[in-house]
């Protein structure tokens, strides 16, 4: 009783602190400060509109035929005739999640991506460092030829720790892919413009009612941005659970490219509604230096 005691007291402070002296503060900090203006908030989001990137939305088929070379999340990859066998994780030394494959001669429309070739993507899900990056194998075929799949291990066909990220249909059978071409405006929330557009969350006020429309729509038109990328994508710009990771490292602020995104769905669950990024720079995306991507995942 004596701790409830103290935590209820500690609480009703806190709520006089902000009352009492917390609140009118930052009323008089923000009434001395400069107003927010219409050359402050308009520039920043008619950017954001101008820097749209294409990008092709990932729709999951509920069935549907797992061709050798197509395109597909999870199930059994095609096999390249120098590269046959599974990855393995370095940091666990269990076979890695087959996270999906991508036949670029299926895809069209998005600038500086291949017309042609195979690209697959294993990870472990295992963190690699302290930036964020997530332990990945990229194999890259840009003119396949073979025509058999790969076996999959038994470790990956188990429901387990290691691969309940993916349900059993994912890890077993593989989920069929159709692309829809789209355009996706830049967002708010990502590197670099979040850098330089969150003028609502200074302490200042607007200078006219205009420019309050615009704060206080801030965040749903944010909102709309987002949910208009849909769930899994390619092309486009990356979506974070938590922050952008290129905020605050700089060796990932090249990557301005997004090869692939995963969200969570019925079959996919990286943590608690989590989403994973593979991103590339554009000159290495020309380039096809896809062994310069990098990984990376993040939940709630």
């Amino acid at each position: 009783m004596y701790t409830l005691g103290l935590f209820v007291c500690f609480i009703v402070l806190a709520f006089l602190y902000n009352i009492l002296v917390a609140g009118p503060r930052m009323r008089q900090e923000a009434e001395a400060a400069p107003r927010i203006t219409m050359d402050e908030v308009k520039p920043f989001w008619d950017r954001l509109e101008q820097d749209c990137l294409p990008f092709a939305r990932i729709h999951i088929r509920e069935a549907g035929n797992q061709k050798v070379r197509g395109r597909r999340i999870g199930g059994a990859p095609m096999r390249f005739e120098d590269e046959s066998d599974w990855p393995v994780s370095q940091v666990t030394g269990r076979p890695m999640m087959f996270l999906g494959q991508v036949d670029f001669s299926e895809i069209r429309g998005l600038e500086g991506f291949p017309e042609n070739g195979i690209l697959q993507v294993f990870t472990s899900f295992e963190m690699v460092g302290d930036d964020g990056e997530c332990e990945r194998v990229i194999r890259w075929d840009a003119e396949p030829s073979g025509n058999a799949k790969m076996d999959i291990p038994e470790e990956i066909k188990k429901q387990s720790r290691h691969t309940k990220f993916f349900s059993n249909r994912a890890r077993q059978t593989g989920l069929c892919l159709d692309f829809e071409p789209g355009v996706a405006i830049a967002h708010p929330y990502i590197w670099p413009y979040n850098e330089e557009g969150d003028v609502y969350l200074e302490n200042r006020l607007p200078e006219n009612d205009a420019v309050a429309r615009i704060i206080d729509t801030w965040e749903e038109r944010a909102d709309e941005i987002s949910e208009s990328y849909g769930t899994h994508w390619m092309g486009g710009y990356p979506r974070f659970v938590q922050e952008d990771i290129r905020v605050w490292s700089e060796k990932f602020q090249k990557l301005d490219r997004t090869l692939l995104h995963l969200g969570w769905d019925d079959d996919i669950q990286l943590g608690d509604a989590g989403e994973a990024n593979l991103m590339i720079s554009r000159e290495d995306l020309i380039k096809r230096n896809f062994q310069k991507s990098v990984l990376t995942w993040d939940c709630s």
